[in-house]
């Protein structure tokens, strides 16, 4: 490795150099995620939240939006991200964890008060976290108890707003969606300390479409 690069990085390349060949020496891609891929995360999620009607019973304590990955329909991993807004917090969020707890459908992971200390971009209130097997795969579902919807976005600096905004539009092309299906599944392969927004604000706004460019990215960021 050499000694101008960063340690990380060295090994985020040798893993993508082993990545590239089977046992019998035969050349392979494993970080391509297809549309088809993704899709079938989606329906699968989307099954989930049909069955147990989770959106229908969180709905009964207060405004719900889902958000990530599933909302901007860009699903690399089995996970989902709802928001349940009520002026009164700490009851709603009582509420809902004894809901979840007498229903039995889902697993109970673990709570966090975030309304005293609270961290950079995640929202003032409470979190909850589930899990689920469904369709032999296992989803974590992240809800977050808040006292408004907009809650969402406070900590947010506008320009991410604005790309919150449109993922959640329609007017993500085609060759958008697939460039961030195909970097976040090579992100997740290679173990990169990314997060998907970040793989979203480079293909949106900064133009990355290849994993060269997002390994650049990683150097001048490191």
């Amino acid at each position: 490795c050499r000694h101008d690069i960063p340690p990380p990085f060295c090994v985020f390349k040798l893993n993508l150099l082993m990545g590239y060949f089977t046992e019998g020496g035969a050349f392979r891609f494993r970080t391509k995620a297809s549309m088809s891929e993704s899709e079938i995360l989606h329906n699968q999620a989307e099954n989930l939240l049909k069955e147990s009607k989770l959106i229908e019973k969180l709905s009964i304590f207060g405004k719900v939006k889902i958000s990530g990955s599933f909302s901007y329909n860009l699903m690399t991993q089995p996970d989902i991200d709802i928001y349940v807004a009520n002026i009164n917090v700490k009851e709603t969020f009582k509420d809902i964890l004894m809901s979840i707890v007498d229903d039995e459908i889902f697993k109970f992971g673990v709570f966090q008060n975030l309304l005293k200390k609270t961290k950079p971009n995640l929202p003032y209130g409470f979190y909850i976290g589930l899990n689920k097997k469904f369709d032999d795969v296992k989803f974590n579902v992240d809800v977050w108890v808040v006292n408004d919807l907009d809650e969402i976005y406070n900590k947010y600096p506008k320009k991410e707003v604005a790309l919150i905004n449109y993922l959640e539009s329609e007017n993500v092309t085609k060759q958008e969606r697939e460039v961030i299906l195909r970097l976040k599944k090579y992100k997740q392969d290679m173990n990169l300390p990314l997060k998907s927004f970040q793989i979203y604000d480079a293909v949106i706004n900064h133009k990355i479409s290849t994993t060269d460019d997002l390994d650049k990215l990683i150097l001048a960021n490191s």
